[in-house]
């Protein structure tokens, strides 16, 4: 139905920059280059987020040319998934994923259902920020989900439940190297070599290092009173998932991976974790 390296523009019935959250993309017709692939692998061009841009959304460098994390890239794709399935985020997400893993506390928008039991993130200081209520599918970033939940999901990447191996492999397949110093801020173009012992590298929607214990695959999340990782080494067939509902997480997450997988590998300094002891 999709193919990675397609435009996005050959899905779409309309130019991209005549749908409103685009328009700021008219006049420069590197938009027709981008595609999937770059999309998912983070290469598009766009900001993180519109927010740090003013509201707007522009190309910083030509697409497919390096890495910068996007959540407005993910964005994209669900404003072309969803007419070209011809069906909501929300729906399409519960029919693919959330029952194919059992993920039944599992949801892109807050429901009803929740609020007997969620947790409150909580801001630097300790106060409570409260749950996230989401009410409109965003697949950058809107899901509510428990930690078994997800890590359900986390098992079956790791086995490959549903997907043909050449898919799997795809996915976690390098698309790009990845040399920037830090992951954020997004565009800084402040380069080191000192990932490319591990060959920092982003797959299709994971990020990528080989380490003396195989290859790892993994993905970060980070908002406001929440802060996430998980990571699976793929030949020792051992991962962990780490959720918190803290904006002070990240400072743990080193030792804890540390003394629970061993797991001494990932770039934690590009990761931007700075230990809760060096504070």
């Amino acid at each position: 139905v999709l193919r990675l390296d397609t435009p996005v523009q050959a899905y779409l019935p309309r130019p991209l920059p005549e749908y409103p959250d685009y328009k700021d993309l008219a006049g420069d017709e590197r938009y027709r280059q981008i595609t999937l692939r770059m999309l998912l692998s983070h290469t598009v061009g766009f900001h993180n987020l519109r927010v740090l841009n003013k509201g707007r959304i522009t190309l910083n460098f030509d697409p497919g040319s390096r890495y910068a994390y996007s959540g407005e890239g993910i964005r994209l794709m669900q404003l072309l998934v969803e007419p070209v399935t011809q069906k909501p985020m929300q729906e399409l997400m519960r029919e693919r994923v959330f029952r194919r893993f059992d993920m039944n506390r599992t949801s892109m928008i807050w429901e009803p259902r929740f609020e007997s039991d969620y947790a409150n993130g909580y801001d630097e200081g300790g106060r409570s920020l409260g749950p996230q209520r989401r009410n409109r599918a965003d697949a950058a970033g809107s899901m509510q989900t428990s930690l078994a939940d997800f890590a359900r999901f986390i098992e079956g990447v790791a086995k490959g439940d549903g997907l043909r191996p050449h898919t799997r492999a795809l996915m976690l397949s390098p698309q790009i190297r990845i040399r920037t110093r830090t992951q954020f801020p997004s565009l800084t173009t402040e380069l080191t070599d000192r990932n490319d012992e591990i060959r920092l590298s982003y797959g299709l929607g994971w990020g990528l290092f080989w380490t003396p214990a195989g290859k790892a695959f993994f993905k970060e999340g980070h908002d406001d009173g929440w802060q996430h990782y998980t990571i699976v080494f793929d030949d020792r067939g051992i991962g962990i998932v780490i959720m918190a509902n803290s904006s002070n997480a990240e400072g743990i997450f080193q030792e804890l991976m540390d003394v629970t997988i061993r797991n001494v590998y990932t770039p934690f300094e590009w990761e931007g974790y700075v230990p809760y002891d060096r504070r």
